[in-house]
């Protein structure tokens, strides 16, 4: 089965590619020094340890996300990119023979990277574990799976469900109960509004974790990003073993960068940076798509991610014939049905599309004209062939 990725791939080229959610927006005026100061940094990185650039970037990393805990932590570990951590995670879940509940749907290389390197799966959905309140609920949820492990993502691509701090102590403590690792994956982490020492409460709960982190959802820097990995004592030599199969470390010069643009972050303000602007392009596409055949679909409907998760059952079309009117009239979005990757030729999962918001002004604006012309013409055509109720 073609992964998103390789979709996301093949829209790269094209002015409408709305496809990958990876941040690739106008350069905010902001980071200018940045870019001009990027000869100095990497003068800089020359002479400087390569530990020494990492501990910069946690201790950055740790004051944006308002997660002081994570500078104590045991190991951490940085990779070039979220996909490479996850299978480090992947790699060390099948050394432990740890049977996996994934949350469903989410980006299908989660499933891929795990079932490649002949890991088990079991989807556990976002709906019900969006409902979890308390540890008994969580158990009640968890118990039947029997899994060693439970994958969730917070907040969850594509639906922009967030895991509060109550679910999260509650799915942690019945992950703990049950002998089971926790994993969450946090690569869309500063979407989120509500920020609280998720690295504390783990570590108050005991339980077994790994938690991924990435900056290329958020900030546009040219791919040069980073992923920070890092985990509970339990998994830390295994990790690690494995790490040390892949990496040296990361390049100083990119984990450098990356600094710069977490520490300006933190005096700019995430709402201007991101928030703000992630907030006015979806009030854009709403707006535009109130008079065509496709919709946000209700369990996205108060998302804050960077990324729309539509419903184009109106069309009268499934989400591949959606992206195929799409992509003629020069827009290119992701069908929903990968996103369900424990079965997406179900006829229940191939009604969604996936669109990006953090593009540059003059592709959003291509792909916003793009849906218009597509969607716009396929209501009228609906309307003509379904007669008022």
């Amino acid at each position: 089965m073609p992964a998103l990725t390789s979709r996301e791939q093949e829209a790269q080229p094209h002015e409408g590619n709305v496809a990958d959610g990876h941040a690739s927006q106008n350069l905010h005026p902001g980071f200018q020094s940045i870019i001009d100061d990027l000869p100095d940094t990497w003068f800089r990185c020359e002479s400087a340890r390569a530990a020494d650039v990492e501990h910069q970037f946690v201790d950055a990393f740790a004051n944006l996300a308002q997660t002081p805990s994570l500078r104590r932590r045991a190991k951490i570990w940085i990779t070039p990119t979220a996909s490479l951590s996850i299978d480090i995670v992947a790699a060390a879940l099948v050394h432990r023979k740890a049977r996996v509940a994934l949350i469903v749907p989410t980006f299908d290389n989660l499933a891929q990277l795990t079932l490649r390197r002949g890991g088990e799966l079991e989807p556990v959905s976002d709906r019900l574990l969006g409902q979890v309140s308390s540890r008994e609920s969580a158990l009640e949820l968890l118990r039947p799976l029997r899994c060693q492990a439970l994958f969730i993502v917070n907040p969850n691509n594509p639906t922009g469900l967030v895991f509060d701090r109550v679910q999260i102590q509650a799915l942690a403590e019945a992950c703990k109960s049950l002998k089971m690792t926790l994993i969450v994956d946090r690569t869309f982490r500063f979407f989120v509004r509500e920020m609280y020492d998720d690295y504390a409460l783990l570590e108050d709960v005991g339980v077994s974790h790994i938690v991924i982190e990435d900056t290329g959802k958020t900030w546009s820097t040219l791919e040069l990003k980073s992923s920070l990995l890092t985990a509970s004592r339990d998994w830390v030599e295994i990790i690690d073993h494995i790490y040390s199969e892949l990496f040296l470390s990361s390049s100083p010069f990119k984990v450098a960068v990356n600094t710069q643009f977490l520490a300006k972050t933190a005096i700019i303000g995430l709402d201007s940076v991101l928030w703000s602007p992630v907030d006015a392009r979806r009030h854009r596409l709403r707006r535009m798509l109130e008079p065509t055949s496709i919709k946000v679909a209700s369990n996205a409907r108060d998302s804050w991610l960077s990324v729309e998760w539509l419903d184009c059952t109106e069309t009268g079309l499934d989400d591949r014939a959606c992206v195929a009117l799409g992509q003629e009239r020069g827009v290119w979005m992701l069908p929903g049905r990968y996103f369900f990757w424990n079965d997406p030729e179900a006829p229940g999962v191939q009604h969604n599309v996936r669109i990006a918001l953090l593009k540059r002004e003059s592709a959003f604006a291509t792909a916003m004209q793009g849906l218009a012309m597509a969607f716009g013409e396929r209501r009228q055509v609906h309307e003509q062939l379904v007669p008022a109720q």
